[in-house]
């Protein structure tokens, strides 16, 4: 009895010492399989929130967050890590990108990811006498707007609960994680849709941390996106002051100076900013756009391919370079660009992107990627076998054997959601064109049409179509192949489709096109109004590739304007001067700049003798006042607008040419200055001021000069 008892002691006291060691030591254990209790996406997508942007979202699918729970009991506590990361991802995949449809295209990066995390078993919940598990998720979203932070930390958080305790964490995390995501996502759109209202915000935290680069990067940002340039630069300088050696605050004078127009100071930001990172392919596309504008399109060329050398298979680098070759008439090398442009848009294999889970191949189908789906295979479906073959671990020998030769057929093992059993399906290899390659398609029938390369011109045309009819390139390129193709004076077939495709634009090439169309259908007076409904901006373009098509338009036009020409020489001839004036204003919003310069050097010697018939009425007069009110307070650009009111309504009163030339010079517009001040002299022949005007000219064609280096 006695070794019984002293038995039972040692093992009581056994028991205690490893109770006592237990207690003291705390267990960690790591979520093996989110994906046995994935977010499904749901039912019916609704989502009030609508935003027209195509944007970028980056979600830290590798984020991994942990929960120590103290247990209260013999075991100590415990420590569970979730792939939180997992669910953010198809979280937001689900109820935060629809909120973007699409339609405009902005540099807008969103980065998202999961910050803190709760999760309980067996807690009380709501519902009385009901037991179950509950989480809380915090997430935070960082907006970047062209490549600069442009808000601070967002952040959103998530609860919910499931009555199930034994497994029901992991369920639970999941309903919290969408609940921040549904959270977050209303505020992101309310700072995307009213920019300006984060503003105060950001200017709190400055008050606070008032040395934070960042956040006066953010400040300037805002105030950049919503057009509110004077308040923009301060911040911007600041950010510089703080961190000289950062390229942020050099950027965005250089983006804002851009958008103001202001040209010179625009390269000489974006310049330092390159010195600082010569590795930024967005700041060289920035600077080339510039150069383009400037319409220094050699430049603009040569910035570019800087910017492929650091991005090679960058499709808006490539694009750019296709506009600016066109623009200088280097058609070879604008097809050679947009061929390696229609290589990126081309997808090999089976036409679809595929992710991995757990070492298999899942089928990813990015909404609007290409026009159809052509392997006919689900968002996904898990490849588990292909050719017989397992998958799993095996990615290189997958991914070569959706490598072979087109028309190569390949059979794949699917797991899918809802079906018990794993299936086979046959899928051929081919190329995919994405839908977004209708762009580079239409660009090079446009090209090949100017080259006279009637059929392959037609052939790119119906291609770029098939694939997007939305798409801008695909809709004028399908309609100028149509116009080419069409018999002349046709009504109807083609060419009443290219018409009606062609007047639902309002860019001024579609309407070049669109004049065309009407001139080759013999009705010369419709092309005349077309015509003269483009801005003289961009019909003064050096771009050869313009000019091409406005040298056709005129072409066309040309019985039309000799009978206008001669019915002006008719008022004129019988002292209806008046009526002659009005004809000639007329023709010159149409003759090329030799015959508008005739025009108005004719003008000028009949008004000359005749003060009278450059009266202003009292509209004209009204915009003029305005015109110069807006000079003196500095608004340079509403100056413009209201002189070009003026023009409308007198367009051969000498003044307001002038007037408006040294509007644009204080916007550093040369070349628009100096078009002005030539009509102002051609209308002025004995002005007192011609020989200050020509010397005006000089100085700004030196300042043009200097700004192309």
């Amino acid at each position: 009895m006695r070794r019984f008892v002293l038995r039972m002691g040692i093992k009581i006291l056994f028991f205690f010492l490893f109770a006592t060691f237990i207690a003291g030591c705390a267990m960690t254990i790591k979520e093996k399989q989110y994906s046995q209790h994935s977010i499904e996406p749901p039912k019916e997508i609704q989502i009030p929130e609508k935003l027209p942007y195509k944007v970028s979202i980056k979600v830290n699918r590798d984020r991994e967050l942990s929960y120590t729970q103290k247990t209260g009991d013999l075991t100590g506590n415990l420590t569970t890590i979730y792939q939180i990361g997992a669910r953010l991802e198809d979280a937001v995949k689900y109820y935060f990108a629809p909120m973007f449809t699409g339609e405009e295209y902005k540099e807008i990066l969103i980065d998202i990811d999961a910050v803190e995390m709760k999760v309980g078993a067996g807690v009380k919940i709501e519902k009385p006498g009901a037991r179950g598990s509950q989480a809380v998720v915090r997430v935070k979203a960082l907006i970047y707007i062209d490549g600069l932070i442009a808000s601070l930390g967002i952040y959103a958080k998530g609860e919910d609960f499931t009555e199930k305790i034994v497994g029901g964490s992991g369920i639970a995390a999941n309903l919290a994680t969408v609940d921040a995501v549904k959270k977050l996502r209303r505020e992101v759109y309310e700072t995307l849709m009213f920019p300006g209202r984060a503003i105060p915000g950001i200017q709190e935290h400055i008050k606070k941390v008032p040395d934070d680069a960042s956040a006066f990067v953010a400040l300037s940002n805002l105030y950049r996106v919503t057009r509110n340039y004077s308040e923009a630069i301060p911040p911007a300088k600041r950010a510089i002051e703080i961190a000289p050696n950062s390229k942020a605050g050099y950027k965005l004078l250089g983006l804002i100076y851009k958008e103001l127009n202001q040209y010179d100071e625009a390269v000489n930001y974006l310049k330092r900013t390159i010195e600082i990172d010569p590795k930024g392919k967005d700041v060289y596309l920035a600077l080339s756009q510039v150069y383009n504008t400037r319409e220094n399109y050699g430049e603009a060329i040569n910035t570019l391919k800087k910017a492929l050398e650091i991005a090679p298979k960058d499709g808006g680098i490539h694009y750019s370079l296709v506009t600016n070759y066109m623009a200088i008439g280097r058609l070879d090398e604008a097809i050679h660009s947009v061929n390696e442009l229609i290589d990126l848009n081309t997808i090999g294999g089976i036409g679809t992107y595929f992710t991995f889970e757990e070492d298999y191949p899942v089928v990813v189908l990015v909404h609007g990627t290409v026009p159809s789906n052509p392997g006919g295979l689900e968002g996904g479906d898990r490849i588990i076998k292909i050719n017989g073959q397992p998958t799993k671990g095996n990615r290189e020998r997958f991914f070569q054997n959706l490598k072979g030769d087109e028309g190569t057929r390949v059979t794949l093992t699917i797991e899918r959601k809802g079906i018990k059993e794993p299936f086979e399906k046959i899928v051929t290899i081919g190329k995919v064109f994405m839908r977004s390659a209708a762009t580079p398609f239409g660009v090079r029938s446009v090209i090949y049409a100017v080259k006279g390369e009637a059929k392959e011109s037609m052939r790119d045309a119906e291609k770029a179509y098939s694939l997007d009819p939305d798409n801008r390139w695909a809709r004028r390129a399908i309609s100028f192949a149509s116009l080419m193709d069409s018999p002349p004076f046709t009504k109807g077939g083609k060419m009443a489709e290219a018409l009606r495709i062609l007047s639902t634009s309002k860019e001024s090439f579609d309407r070049l096109l669109e004049a065309l169309a009407y001139s080759k259908m013999g009705e010369l007076r419709k092309s005349f109004e077309v015509y003269a409904s483009i801005p003289e901006e961009y019909l003064s373009s050096k771009s050869v590739f313009r000019q091409h098509f406005k040298n056709a338009v005129l072409e066309s036009l040309g019985p039309y304007l000799e009978d206008r020409k001669g019915r002006a020489r008719s008022f004129e001839a019988k002292g209806q001067y008046r009526e002659a004036l009005k004809e000639y204003a007329e023709l010159i919003r149409v003759v090329d700049e030799k015959g508008a310069r005739e025009i108005r050097s004719h003008i000028g010697e009949m008004i000359k003798g005749r003060p009278y018939l450059v009266e202003l009425s009292e509209e004209a007069r009204r915009h003029a006042l305005r015109a110069e009110v807006m000079t003196k307070e500095g608004k340079f650009e509403d100056a413009v607008r209201e002189y070009r009111e003026a023009i409308k309504i007198a367009p051969f009163f000498p003044g307001f040419y002038k007037a408006m030339a040294l509007n644009y010079a204080e916007l550093k517009e040369y070349r628009q200055a100096i078009r002005n001040l030539k009509i102002y002299l051609d209308l002025s022949p004995d002005a007192p001021d011609q020989r200050v005007a020509k010397d005006e000219i000089y100085k700004w064609e030196f300042m043009m000069e200097r700004g192309a280096k």
